[in-house]
């Protein structure tokens, strides 16, 4: 596993693919794949030191931003470009750390697509070790825009 500032081959600035936010453009430098294969798609970025937690580690915080937008960005390459997705629900289980410096590469499954739902699946390792394992499910959505529901009153 590289511990370097050479990004592999086969990654490609994840802003040069999607319109990214001003979020995750200030918050990671993700790379990917460009395209699908099958129902998988790989991504990767470097554990940097602004990433770091009290505990010396990348922070969870970092990490679950990551694999949402690992996996709302492989339900988007899915959808017709007038409909957009957001996260319904989101579940991680952070099971190892990782440390500056380390390229965490990620792989993201679409489980399912369907009318108004989709469901993916993905992990991040360091090398073999395996430090996150996620799940979620996203609302699709017509439109540019996401309108809240009224949940409570």
């Amino acid at each position: 596993m590289p511990t370097d500032s050479v990004v592999p081959s086969g990654f490609a600035p994840f802003s040069a693919i999607y319109q990214s936010s001003g979020f995750e453009a200030r918050a990671f430098e993700l790379y990917c794949e460009p395209r699908l294969i099958g129902q998988t798609k790989r991504f990767g970025f470097r554990a940097e030191p602004r990433h770091i937690n009290l505990n010396g580690v990348p922070h969870g915080g970092v990490l679950v931003a990551v694999i949402d937008t690992m996996m709302g960005s492989v339900v988007l390459d899915v959808l017709d470009g007038q409909r957009r997705c957001a996260t319904i629900s989101l579940t991680c289980d952070f099971l190892n750390a990782s440390k500056v410096g380390d390229w965490l590469e990620g792989e993201v499954c679409l489980e399912k697509v369907g009318r108004t739902v989709a469901f993916t699946s993905g992990k991040i390792r360091s090398g073999q070790l395996l430090i996150v394992a996620a799940s979620a499910k996203w609302a699709i959505v017509d439109g540019q825009r996401v309108v809240p529901h009224k949940v409570c009153a």
